[in-house]
């Protein structure tokens, strides 16, 4: 996890990532690029985005400094919890679960009960 590297390297500025870019394996050892998403950065021990963000907007990538980052990473991790078990239940990639809109909700909201109760009911909001 992102705490256990930070942990292990202090001097070191340990930046966290949540992506929305897409992808799925094809096949063993073949992964097809399936869209274009967005990055949030943030570091929970200092709100300051760091200089080498200018790197990031030079190469054009599509980003933003999250000073909420651990909120966007709790709701990444829900989502994931949603969509990685049905798209493999149902055996369809993840534009496939909008046939299956009753399961997917059923779902998020146990997860959205679930991260009140992990205390952080603010991941939760619409998912």
């Amino acid at each position: 996890s992102q705490d256990a590297v930070a942990a292990r390297v202090p001097h070191a500025r340990c930046l966290f990532a949540s992506s929305t870019e897409g992808a799925f394996m094809e096949s063993d050892w073949r992964v097809r690029f399936a869209g274009q998403g967005f990055t949030w950065l943030g570091d929970v021990s200092n709100p300051t985005a760091p200089s080498l963000l200018q790197d990031v907007r030079d190469s054009r990538i599509a980003h933003e400094w999250a000073p909420d980052i651990l909120t966007r990473l709790w709701r990444k991790l829900a989502l994931n919890c949603a969509i990685n078990p049905l798209t493999v239940l149902h055996d369809c990639r993840n534009g496939g679960l909008l046939d299956h809109g009753d399961e997917v909700a059923t779902l998020c909201a146990e997860l959205s009960d679930l991260l009140a109760c992990c205390g952080q009911p603010a991941a939760a909001p619409g998912l």
